[in-house]
């Protein structure tokens, strides 16, 4: 879970949709009204604007779902249940992305398909289920070098206690979102995120060897700006990198080393 971007304003679609039916005669149930707005034009045109400021992202496990080839693993998540809160249906402050929490039978990734009902998360787990809101990715800090959560060499996700406590998160509340409110931790997301330890670790094997080698202080700096743009920035399509949060604890000790070069050169 990192911090997820919220839309910096309505799309103009929902925005035109959400009014129409404001004025209209009849009263839809939660559900109903979003059915009849998925079969707008508008429900793609929010669907891209939300996978762009996500940066393609599911907002709670950080699958990739941005690429066209996962284009089937997608949907509009609403943060507060649309069952229990039909006002909030259209409100665009209520919406992010997610993928399909391993439901779907076909997929190019098989670690991301159906195949018990355990394995399902995100939203396809939390259903009507509430999110304390300071447990909501949304209201994470966006800063690199904070993360409210770490992860263990065998992929299982846990709270930065030092972060949440700062944070005035409860630790104890966060664990109860991550295992069982949104199932982060099911085996299918837990043994995808330990194949992506294993492939860092072995492309990793020369990073320490390569950094000793830089010469003076300009040198760390591009060689840590180069190392972090690579893990962390978005890539050419627009999109990060799946699992975004295992990338960046995998170069921390370079996020906390950049800023002290920094200071050093301007000594």
């Amino acid at each position: 879970m990192k911090n997820v971007p919220r839309l910096t304003s309505e799309p103009i679609g929902l925005q035109n949709f959400r009014k129409e039916q404001e004025n209209a005669d009849r009263q839809r149930d939660s559900a109903d009204l979003w059915k009849a707005f998925r079969d707008t034009s508008a429900y793609k045109e929010l669907q891209e604007a939300l996978l762009d400021i996500q940066g393609g992202l599911c907002g709670y496990c950080e699958r990739q779902i941005g690429h066209k080839k996962f284009k089937a693993d997608r949907c509009i998540e609403h943060v507060a249940a649309k069952k229990d809160n039909r006002d909030r249906t259209l409100d665009w402050n209520n919406l992010m992305i997610c993928c399909n929490g391993g439901t779907l039978d076909s997929h190019p990734e098989p670690l991301a398909r159906h195949t018990v009902k355990r394995n399902h998360s995100c939203d396809k787990k939390k259903d009507r289920q509430k999110i304390p809101i300071e447990c909501d990715p949304r209201e994470f800090p966006c800063e690199w070098s904070t993360s409210v959560v770490s992860f263990t060499i065998d992929g299982r996700m846990r709270p930065n206690e030092q972060t949440c406590r700062e944070l005035g998160i409860d630790p104890k509340v966060l664990v109860g979102v991550i295992e069982n409110t949104l199932n982060l931790n099911c085996e299918r997301l837990r043994q995808a995120r330990q194949q992506l330890w294993d492939e860092i670790d072995q492309a990793n094997d020369n990073l320490d060897q390569d950094y000793a080698e830089q010469k003076d202080t300009e040198g760390e700096i591009f060689f840590i700006e180069r190392l972090l743009q690579d893990h962390l920035d978005r890539n050419d399509d627009g999109n990060l990198l799946e699992f975004w949060s295992v990338h960046r604890q995998s170069v921390e000790y370079y996020i906390l080393r950049l800023p002290e070069l920094k200071n050093h050169l301007t000594i």
